[in-house]
């Protein structure tokens, strides 16, 4: 390992931890108050995958998508210990997030070693209250365990691990922090950014030690490396015995690379936009004194102590949020970490500027001061959310007439209907309904996004969907007739619509969920007479005709 380089950082102080504690049991408060949102899709598949899994069923051999299986792993240790529900689901969110607080405080102390006490352990309130409110916004769809969550606690102790490694000049640390790394990249692709920012971190290190040590920087290069491929190839060998790997490495490299094609080059900026602003109006203030760092690092010689870890950590969360150009709302949540530390590191530059400020103690004083003003304006924009509004009025101001709520009264009906060896076959992408109504899927297709976007597999795989649910001839259907649970192109192919018209003669309707802004029209029994097509904006519950 690399000779030392930053300055030891003592022991967080019996205040700062108190303090931490107060944010952890506030940030807990809100979640607490709002475990109860229902599911949205992608906690769905995790969630439904998860429970597979836990019958000892494989990922991709029941449910096919082209996330990595560690999100499932996840979702299968969180219900496991908190159960199969919405509750369940987002205590386990809770405590990724709580994980996650806590990390980063310490990594931006460590960081912030440079300041000395009391100035270094503000600098890690600081970043972990900024990030606790940044996370909490309907923004980046924060109240919901997207997959994101799962990666920081990871990525930010495999970075911390590395920081420390370099510090102590430990081999053993090194290995340990890049295994986390690399797990958090089995948990979702994008973490490969941090796999990448650490590694430039050990380079950088080495690369700055004085007198070089080329086989010993060579040395941990190759021990970093290998050890953060450890958990991807441990899962790859794991599925080729559970006998997937080929539908495996279909969905998550040959689709994928379909996937990351499709938005055009001249619609980035747009979409980019569309995503990010309403990320910024959610804590304005901390994205305008995390933009102070380059001012930092050049004229703070102390904050710059470890300015290359800084900057490594900052741009590469922010490059986690670019693969395929989507920019979904929680996507950015990679960059509120980064973020957070420079928006701290800001504030004690700021502090450490004032004039008349001459001892640490006031400068920390002014730079809580700074980030109290900055995290409070986030807190004041999010008011409703955080303190007034009810589980169904959060889920609608978030993700509008989605069909979300709808999705907890049809799970429940299903499972007073069917019986427990049924098969459902949800026509739409809303795999919540699999785990609300406790039924296998008719098919592994759990989206039907995949078979509307334009690639060259895309009839193939309606092909496939159908034959599936044909053969499983499932005693129940539901229809989504919702425009965001399909995203029709103009070329899609139609394949699937002739088959459902054909196919649902054997059905009859005896349920509707209309969706609607304050709540869901629920129509059964003989008011449904009359009712042809589903109308738009609702959920249609079909089963099968003796």
């Amino acid at each position: 390992m690399t000779e030392p380089v930053e300055p030891r950082v003592a022991r967080a102080r019996p205040w700062a931890l108190a303090l931490l504690g107060v944010l952890i049991v506030c940030v807990a408060a809100v979640r607490w108050r709002l475990l109860d949102v229902p599911l949205e899709r992608d906690e769905g598949e995790y969630a439904y995958a998860g429970s597979l899994l836990l019958e000892g069923i494989p990922p991709y051999a029941e449910a096919y998508n082209m996330k990595l299986p560690g999100i499932y792993a996840a979702y299968a240790l969180v219900m496991g210990v908190f159960g199969e529900s919405d509750r369940g689901i987002h205590l386990g969110l809770l405590v990724a997030n709580v994980a996650t607080l806590v990390l980063l405080f310490l990594l931006a102390r460590r960081l912030a070693a440079g300041v000395g006490e009391p100035l270094a352990s503000v600098v890690g309130l600081g970043a972990a209250a900024c990030y606790a409110i940044l996370s909490l916004s309907t923004a980046v769809q924060g109240l919901w365990a997207n997959a994101e969550h799962f990666v920081l606690p990871c990525a930010l102790l495999g970075t911390l691990l590395v920081v420390d490694a370099v510090e102590r000049s430990s081999r053993v640390r090194l290995v340990l922090g890049a295994l986390a790394l690399g797990l958090g990249f089995v948990v979702k692709q994008h973490g490969a950014a941090f796999v990448a920012a650490a590694g430039l971190i050990v380079l950088s290190a080495g690369l700055r030690r004085r007198p070089r040590a080329p086989k010993r920087l060579a040395t941990d290069a190759v021990a970093f490396a290998v050890a953060a491929l450890v958990p991807y190839a441990l899962t790859c060998g794991l599925l080729a015995l559970a006998g997937v790997f080929d539908t495996f490495w279909f969905w998550t490299f040959e689709y994928a690379r379909e996937y990351t094609g499709q938005v055009p080059r001249e619609l980035i900026g747009q979409i980019f936009r569309t995503g990010f602003d309403p990320v910024f109006a959610s804590g304005p203030l901390i994205w305008i004194l995390g933009a102070s760092l380059p001012l930092v690092l050049v004229f703070d010689r102390d904050l710059r102590r470890n300015g290359s870890a800084v900057v490594l950590f900052v741009v590469f969360g922010a490059l986690a949020v670019l693969p395929g150009f989507f920019f979904r709302p929680h996507y950015f949540v990679f960059a509120l970490p980064g973020l957070a530390l420079a928006a701290a590191l800001g504030a004690a530059f700021v502090a450490r500027r004032l004039p008349g400020l001459a001892s640490t103690r006031a400068r920390a004083v002014a730079a809580a001061v700074v980030l109290t003003v900055c995290v409070g304006q986030a807190v004041w924009t999010q008011a409703d959310v955080l303190f007034e509004l009810t589980p169904f009025q959060v889920v609608r101001k978030t993700y509008g007439l989605n069909p979300f709520p709808e999705s907890v009264e049809v799970g429940r009906l299903l499972d007073e209907l069917a019986r427990p060896d049924d098969r459902i076959a949800v026509i739409g992408s809303e795999p919540q309904i699999y785990l609300y109504s406790k039924r296998r899927a008719a098919t592994g297709y759990m989206y039907t996004y995949a078979l509307m976007e334009d690639h060259r597999f895309n009839v193939r795989m309606q092909q496939e969907f159908i034959a599936e649910v044909e053969a499983s001839a499932p005693a129940f259907c539901v229809f989504a007739n919702v425009s965001t649970s399909w995203l029709v192109k103009q070329q899609s192919p139609n394949l699937l619509f002739q088959w459902w018209e054909r196919f649902v003669q054997g059905y009859e309707l005896i349920a509707l969920a209309e969706i609607r802004p304050g709540g869901t029209n629920f129509v059964q029994g003989p008011r449904l007479a009359g009712i042809g097509a589903p109308p738009q904006n609702s959920l249609a519950i079909y089963r099968r005709l003796p």
